[in-house]
């Protein structure tokens, strides 16, 4: 068979220090047989990813791959076995097919945030185990609000982008961050979806300022917020109202000064004696059914509405 002879016999014993190939043939007086060959491996193996890709805490069971490149001593199934601490409900795997590049990893559902340890070994065809490797899956906590996800009404604006607020009353998993995307009868009205935007929330009550672009039409508009904290999101629906202006008053009668009469009077039309109404300047009295007096000069006034929302 060519090679260095290292034995004869019905059994010869062998202990290679790396992966050798071994040739035998039968001699049996002028009958020699064909040379037959096997391969002795030493050592199998492969070289995984310290860690497995994270994900995002769930309900549902999940998949993760753990990748790894080069191997010896053509390994074809794998197990792991998962450290029980943290308290955690993997499930240990025996001798299952290797797949090419990476091996899935189920992530339980419910799995709590945190970092969870498994040590993977791998075979051969021959029964050849490899020592074994610990790796990790981290499972990220989702950031929530507990909030009602109504934000504050605001009033119309022509001019002006307006600052109003979403309150909430508790945060967990770190949330750092949102976003809001207006459906399509929001976006119609003139409300822009707000890109991602940094917010720093407290771990109890507070609140996440949102802009109103100026010129929105009046009306109650719908979203979908995405609360982020750098690894995972979460969605919460939301609701703003933009109310309308009250009408500007106007006035009826308007009685001047005279020489015997020092000040003089104005009737507000369609007085409404529930609405505050403001003079500049002040004014001296205004009556029960809006008759207004006052000293000679130029007045403007407004009218509030029951939103709160001025003219």
């Amino acid at each position: 068979c060519g090679g260095t002879l290292i034995g004869s016999g019905s059994s010869i014993t062998v202990s290679p220090t790396s992966d050798t190939t071994y040739y035998v043939r039968y001699k049996s007086g002028c009958s020699v047989t064909g040379c037959i060959s096997l391969t002795v491996t030493t050592s199998v193996s492969i070289t995984n990813a310290p860690t497995a890709t994270s994900v995002c805490a769930s309900a549902s069971n999940q998949t993760t791959p753990l990748t790894y490149s080069a191997t010896t001593g053509s390994p074809s199934t794998y197990s792991i076995v998962w450290n029980s601490t943290p308290s955690n409900s993997f499930v240990d795997v025996t001798d299952a097919a290797l797949p090419t590049g990476a091996i899935q990893i189920t992530v339980p559902g419910g799995t709590a945030a945190g970092t969870y340890t498994g040590t993977i070994t791998v075979k051969n065809v021959n029964g050849c185990q490899s020592v074994g490797d610990t790796f990790s899956v981290i499972v990220n906590a989702v950031p929530t609000i507990t909030t009602s996800g109504t934000i504050n009404a605001v009033c119309f604006n022509a001019s002006a982008t307006t600052t109003t607020v979403l309150a909430y009353t508790a945060t967990t998993g770190s949330p750092n961050s949102y976003s809001i995307d207006w459906n399509a009868a929001a976006n119609s009205a003139g409300l822009t979806d707000q890109a991602n935007t940094t917010q720093v929330f407290n771990s109890g009550s507070g609140n996440i300022n949102i802009t109103i672009p100026a010129n929105v039409n009046p009306g109650t508009y719908s979203g979908i917020m995405t609360i982020g904290n750098g690894n995972c999101t979460a969605t919460q629906n939301v609701t703003i109202t933009v109310n309308p202006l009250p009408s500007a008053p106007t006035v009826g009668t308007i009685t001047h000064p005279t020489c015997t009469v020092a000040t003089g009077s104005f009737q507000i039309t369609a007085f409404d004696s529930v609405r505050t109404y403001t003079f500049t300047p002040a004014v001296l009295s205004i009556s029960g059914t809006g008759l207004v007096t006052a000293n000679p000069d130029t007045y403007s006034f407004t009218v509030d509405n029951a939103s709160g929302c001025i003219s």
